[in-house]
């Protein structure tokens, strides 16, 4: 179904981008500087979280192994997500690849945007909530699902704001 047919059932965008926006534009409505300053914040909180609780395994080796640098802007995160968005797109076997030397494996925007050691450390640590306020596994209304709760709420309401759906009797 076009646009033109969906917005006839009363569908389609309800935003007021001008025409010839780019998809970035519509990612920041998504990803509004609020939302994705949390994100930060709780990818940096749960960093320290892993580090705090496994601290015997790093000091043996030294401070240097532990090499996680907070995000500090939005910016950083927005370079991490349209890696992880490119991947999606371009897949291939092994996260390395997308900075493969190799012509035939590595690309050349993900290579520019971020390098790979502190794209992995973003991947390693990247959090959706914050973790002081998670139930606890033990506790009986603890459920797989509570971390993404927050931000699935918000995207909804967020997409909501910005698109119409199709009625469902149609």
């Amino acid at each position: 179904m076009g646009l033109t047919e969906h917005q006839k059932y009363g569908g389609g965008p309800k935003h007021n981008l001008p025409v010839g926006s780019e998809a970035g534009d519509c990612f920041k409505m998504l990803f509004t500087n609020d939302k994705s300053e949390k994100i930060c914040n709780d990818t940096n909180k749960y960093a320290e979280f892993v580090k705090s609780a496994t601290i015997d395994k790093w000091e043996p080796i030294g401070v240097k192994k532990w090499r996680w640098k907070p995000i500090e802007d939005i910016e950083e995160l927005f370079s991490f997500i349209a890696i992880i968005l490119i991947m999606g797109i371009a897949k291939l076997p092994r996260i390395k690849y997308y900075w493969s030397y190799n012509p035939m494996l590595g690309n050349d925007k993900v290579k520019r945007t971020m390098a790979r050691d502190r794209f992995v450390d973003i991947y390693r640590f990247f959090y959706l909530s914050d973790r002081e306020n998670e139930v606890s596994p033990n506790d009986p209304s603890f459920y797989m699902m509570q971390k993404l709760d927050l931000s699935c709420h918000v995207c909804g309401l967020i997409s909501r704001c910005i698109f119409n759906p199709i009625p469902l009797y149609l």
